[in-house]
């Protein structure tokens, strides 16, 4: 039986939030269903943001018809965006787009996971797919996992290093923690190119916001990312005791 590759195997890893980067990926608020009295504001806020991200690097902006592409158009000209005709739910790209990836050559790959909503609580169509159809238009090497995985449940150092959250990950609306606690920490290094251990934010003192890394866990990685050598704690897994240094 052919053994399935992985970004680990491949030599890809999933850069730091902070690392420098070339473009953003962002989804148009236009379902006045949804949004209601705050889509017109949500609609300012989103531009104001776009304009400021245009300074630095290239935007790749999802809208979900005509309608709404000639309406990002609009207020969108003059930062660059690109436009690309994906329907979607939620504009949480965080956590429903694909991750991306680098090599030491600086070659880019995409790697996607399943998506269910946030564990069933905000379901909302075409949010399953868009981590597909990005990585279509992305057009680079892509690699997928059937384990759920919203992009925001973890944080990375770039540096081999993951720190996330067994209530998100192994909630039993996402992937059941009797059944699956070892096979995450396998599925996060394969998938993450990690060369580390994964450390659980709530058990070493760190914040999580809704079921998420937030806040002070992408800080805390990016102080003890950057000293090398430090004590990863594997009680996500239920090693209780266990200590890694990396």
């Amino acid at each position: 039986m052919k053994t399935q590759s992985t970004p680990l195997k491949e030599g890809y890893f999933q850069p730091a939030e902070w690392a420098s980067h070339s473009a953003c990926w962002l989804a148009w608020p236009s379902a006045a269903n949804f949004w209601q009295e705050n889509l017109v504001p949500a609609q300012k806020e989103f531009t104001a943001l776009c304009k400021a991200i245009s300074e630095s690097e290239s935007l790749e902006v999802l809208v979900p018809d005509d309608h709404a592409q000639k309406a990002a158009e609009k207020a969108l000209a003059g930062t660059g965006a690109r436009f690309h005709k994906v329907p979607f739910g939620d504009i949480w790209l965080r956590d429903t787009a694909p991750l991306f990836l680098s090599n030491a050559k600086g070659e880019l790959a995409t790697v996607r996971f399943r998506f269910n909503g946030w564990g069933g609580k905000y379901s909302l169509p075409y949010d399953d797919k868009v981590s597909e159809k990005i990585a279509g238009i992305a057009g680079l090497k892509t690699f997928s996992f059937p384990w759920i995985l919203e992009g925001g449940s973890i944080e990375v150092d770039g540096e081999g290093t993951c720190l996330t959250s067994r209530q998100c990950l192994l909630n039993k609306n996402r992937n059941a923690e009797d059944q699956q606690r070892h096979k995450a920490h396998e599925t996060l290094i394969q998938a993450d190119g990690l060369a580390h251990k994964v450390a659980d934010a709530q058990r070493v003192g760190h914040a999580v916001a809704h079921h998420h890394v937030a806040g002070d866990g992408g800080r805390a990685l990016e102080v003890v990312g950057s000293a090398r050598g430090h004590l990863v704690h594997e009680h996500f897994f239920g090693d209780a005791a266990t200590k890694q240094h990396a």
